[in-house]
């Protein structure tokens, strides 16, 4: 007998010569568009009477039988009849499932175990399920694999099949990373009185309860059944769905499952039926992961009670709570919105006539031969060509309507682009190539550690654009044959011109960015993709060097070349560095008051980039002395920013953090300076006698001569040159005995008011009670406030106290203030007279208005004569109990505010040590909850502890892992 194997064209891309990799169980038989030929061999003369006997009989008996398969030969393979409705058809034209291993356990096609073959009940078109297990694939649904099949039987041509990969343990082996885990199977809810449908609702804590509607597939679990339990129980019972749902399940790929339904209405699916699924508790990270199942009446054949297929709701689900998995989605706002995130990614992505019809027409050149010659088919040939372009009436399948398939994905991709645009929601558009840019990686690294503590290969994107970029829903891989390897999870983003890492060490439950895959130092392929596998960057690196990385230079633009990495920042510029592009700014010989990051008080120099691009410090050179300009060199990597700062260390310090030059300078006067790799003077300066804790400073910034006076460090030494008012003194009190500072002390206070839209930097701006002595205290580099915001300064010359103190108090009496530049004109000043006690002087309107005494309206908007009443307060403080307790990673800390003043919230380990701040700040009176990510703390009992208004309470929770 003359048997054939019909391909369609598999491309295959070559970006280099690598080592062939392993292909999963399955891959040959379902590559592209193919009709395998097999030919089942039946021993027994009446083999049809005891195919059906065995079905009616339930108990899944199998015969043995010789199968052909293109050609070769199997023997003794398991055939059974399957299916139920499919069953039903009136023909012979049954649905079968193959098992290979029946009878020899040794015995595999193309790796596989079992496989079925589906009669196409229902579908005119005979690919209704092609298209959709085609389309989870490409869009990274877990689901089954399909193709075709033309089964003979003992050498006589029987029937035209759909045929679709089994689920079992390869088939998990293939998707996740594991294969021990307990995968359960739905009911098929056929059946005489109401249906027994696997639907996630809760029918008690009996585990037995649930044995009736839901198939466990693995053998010797002893907690899949408690598992189950715990997870509907979850699912019904959750107040924070939110927070709890994303710990027991994986909800990205339960999203994308629902997402595919509902864009196909195939609605013989959980969200209508209550059918057709498999789902899967994955030892490796305790959740349960969604896998697809017949998909043979996708495009609206079944239409389940609804009407209009094409126009179904994007958030369809037939009762949220007979169909609590997704109910709970779609009636949770955060998970909603992420689903809807996803669907608009497969949407914009692979939902389209322009993608899918040449996928459909291909299919129908290449099976239209085999549904012609196929004596058993339920349709006929016209009503095979005309379904599919358009909508017929026959029966078989969820109903007489067969919506067309390319009438269907037009009405459909209108309809939903409708509905999404009256939601208000734009799917994001591609990345232009370029946006993004694999900036920089490193293949064999020991040297740069992970959150974890673990030095793994990492890849740097960089972003080209000056806006901020998501990454929702793109790619990244190390095959060229399967870019969509890793894909960024929801909410990833890139800022302008920023850099994001990504750890290539296949360690997702950690913290940051972690792929599925690691790099190989021999060379291998990378590649970045949009949702829509379109290529955003990538490129072919061969042999790699340890410690080494390949980086983009210049960066962002250039190519790549192999030297010391500059993780997470600039790779440096093929543009000449200029004299005085980078100026020594500033410096202080003699420093008791500024402390290193070891919190030692060290000598230290101030650099500042006059341009407006970054520039890489790397190879330069700084010196104390002009007969040796290379004393010390800047390592690799450092870089500083356009118009920015970056401070040296002057302490022969140089295993601490930061920058440390190897040697320190002279309070008595000596040289510094800056050159070039290539000894090219950019800066220098020759300083005489200093004063101790006082710098010395190019005024202007960046260009003046140098001056000294108060530090301005790591910021402008000009100063901000504010217009007046653009920050005003917008309230303050000079008696008070109400409202407690950070250290609990009720102190004078002055509250300054931002009337710009911007942020505006203090540091170097003065503020005085004295026209005659201006420069009384100067903020310090750093104070920042915020656009249309509040900072409050405290008079009380308690300089070491936490949060802005002055070197002066407020007199009751009446006195000035007067806030100015660095160059000290006036920005805002004022003269005021006697006061009275606990009561303030405030700006109304706010921010522009006269002063006028009134009750305090401290760090907050002027403009009433009084406190409103407020229902809400609290009669006394509180701390409530953390909500979930255990908890992994996240939990809620509610407690109750009785009176304006400073709160505190902490979190402690057994031993007192201080594990994370939750609130250090002025609140008002009121009720507040908290959040904490444990992320990176390990599991274990620890203290929470509320200070506020001289009230204080510990409590205990428990971080489980």
């Amino acid at each position: 007998m003359k048997t054939s194997l019909v391909i369609i064209g598999i491309l295959a891309l070559v970006f280099c010569v690598q080592p062939a990799r392993s292909q999963n169980p399955g891959d040959s038989i379902f590559a592209g568009i193919q009709v395998h030929t097999i030919n089942l061999r039946f021993p027994q003369a009446r083999y049809w009477d005891s195919l059906t006997t065995y079905y009616s009989q339930g108990n899944e008996q199998y015969m043995v039988v010789q199968a052909i398969i293109n050609g070769v030969v199997y023997d003794s393979i398991g055939v059974r009849l399957k299916g139920n409705a499919s069953y039903t058809h009136p023909n012979n034209k049954k649905p079968f499932r193959l098992s290979f291993d029946q009878y020899r356990s040794d015995l595999r096609w193309n790796g596989l175990k079992g496989v079925h073959l589906n009669n196409c009940w229902g579908d005119p078109t005979f690919m209704r399920e092609k298209i959709h297990l085609d389309f989870c694939r490409d869009a990274g649904v877990i689901a089954p694999r399909g193709n075709f099949v033309q089964l003979s039987i003992n050498d006589t041509l029987f029937a035209f099949y759909s045929l679709v990969e089994h689920v079992d343990k390869r088939f998990l082996g293939s998707h996740y990373a594991d294969d021990e885990g307990d995968l359960f199977k739905a009911v098929d809810g056929f059946g005489g009185g109401t249906p027994v449908l696997s639907d996630f609702t809760w029918l008690g804590s009996d585990s037995t309860l649930y044995l009736p509607n839901y198939e466990l597939k693995t053998d010797g679990s002893t907690t899949a059944w408690r598992k189950l339990v715990t997870l509907i129980d979850t699912l019904n019972h959750s107040a924070t769905p939110e927070t709890s749902l994303p710990l027991t399940i994986d909800l990205p790929p339960l999203y994308r499952a629902v997402a595919t339904d509902n864009l196909f209405a195939s609605l013989d699916s959980y969200i209508n039926s209550g059918r057709n699924f498999y789902f899967y508790f994955r030892p490796l990270t305790g959740k349960m992961e969604w896998i697809v199942w017949d998909a043979g009446l996708s495009f609206g054949a079944y239409t389940g009670g609804v009407s209009g297929m094409t126009s179904l709701s994007l958030t369809y689900v037939v009762g949220a709570s007979t169909r609590p998995l997704v109910g709970k989605i779609m009636t949770t706002p955060a998970l909603k919105n992420a689903y809807l995130r996803t669907y608009c990614s497969l949407y914009k992505g692979y939902f389209s006539s322009a993608q899918l019809f040449p996928h459909i027409d291909s299919i129908a050149n290449i099976i239209r031969p085999y549904v012609t010659a196929d004596p058993r088919k339920m349709y006929t040939v016209q009503q095979f060509e005309t379904n599919i372009v358009s909508d017929i009436n026959a029966s078989g399948g969820g109903g007489t309507l067969k919506p067309g398939l390319k009438a269907f994905i037009n009405a459909r991709q209108t309809n939903v682009q409708n509905q999404l645009t009256a939601l208000g929601i734009s799917c994001e558009q591609p990345l232009t190539a370029g946006d993004v840019v694999i900036n920089e990686f490193m293949a064999q690294n020991d040297s740069i550690l992970d959150p974890a503590g673990e030095a793994e290969d990492w890849i740097e994107l960089f972003n080209n654009t000056s806006d901020t970029l998501n990454l929702n829903s793109a790619y990244l891989s190390d095959d060229a044959a399967q870019p969509a390897k890793w894909q960024f999870p929801a909410g990833t983003t890139i800022n302008p011109h920023g850099y994001l890492i990504v750890w290539a060490d296949e360690d997702s439950g950690q913290a940051g960015l972690h792929a599925n895959f690691k790099l190989s130092a021999n060379g291998e392929h990378l590649r970045l993709s949009n949702f829509d596998l379109s290529v955003v960057d990538s490129l072919t690196f061969g042999l790699q060097t340890a410690n080494r990385s390949m980086a983009r230079i210049p960066n962002g633009t250039g190519s790549f070349v192999q030297g010391r990495p500059t993780f997470n920042a600039n790779n440096g510029s093929s543009v000449v560095i200029n004299p005085h592009d980078v100026v020594i700014n500033e410096f202080m010989a003699q420093n008791d008051s500024i402390p290193d990051p070891a919190g030692e008080f060290e000598d230290w120099i101030e650099l500042y980039n006059n341009t407006s691009q970054a520039i890489a410090l790397g190879g330069m050179y700084l010196s104390d002395a002009y007969s040796q300009p290379t004393k010390w060199q800047f390592p690799s990597g450092t870089t500083i920013g356009a118009n920015s700062y970056v401070i040296v260390w002057a302490d022969e310090d140089s295993g601490q953090a930061g920058v440390h030059a190897n040697f320190k300078l002279s309070l008595s006067g000596e040289q510094l300076m800056l050159s070039r790799s290539d000894l090219t003077i950019l800066d220098s300066t020759t300083f005489g006698q200093q004063i101790a804790n006082r710098s010395m400073a190019r005024i202007p910034n960046g260009a003046g001569a140098f001056v000294q006076g108060n530090h301005t460090f790591n910021a402008n030494n000009s100063g901000n040159a504010l217009a007046p008012m653009a920050v005003v003194i917008n309230e303050f009190m000079a008696d008070n005995d109400s409202i407690p500072d950070p250290a609990g002390e009720t102190d004078d206070w002055i509250e300054l008011y931002n009337n710009t839209t911007r942020t505006i930097d203090l540091g170097g701006l003065y503020l005085s009670d004295n026209f005659a002595a201006p420069t009384k205290w100067r903020f310090p580099a750093g104070a920042t406030i915020a656009p249309n915001g509040y900072v409050i300064v405290w008079a009380d010359q308690d300089t070491g106290q936490a949060g802005l103190h002055a070197m002066f108090a407020l007199s009751a009496s009446g006195e000035r203030i007067i806030l100015s530049n660095p160059d000290l004109t006036v920005v805002d000043s004022l003269t005021y007279a006697v006061q009275i006690t606990n009561r303030s002087m405030s700006r109304i309107p706010n921010g522009t208005g006269s002063f006028v005494q009134t009750i305090v309206t401290f760090n907050g908007l002027n403009g009433t004569t009084g406190v409103e009443e407020q229902p809400n307060v609290p009669t006394q403080y509180g701390l409530e109990q953390n909500y979930p307790n255990p908890f992994n990673p996240t939990t809620s800390i509610g407690f109750g505010v009785r009176g304006l003043g400073f709160v505190s919230l902490k979190v402690y380990d057994l031993l007192g040590r201080e594990v994370a701040t939750l609130v250090n700040e002025m609140k008002n009176p009121g009720t507040y909850s908290v959040q904490w990510n444990a992320t990176g703390i390990a599991s274990g009992v620890y203290l929470y502890r509320l200070e506020a208004g001289g009230f204080v309470q510990t409590k205990k929770l428990v971080v489980l892992r």
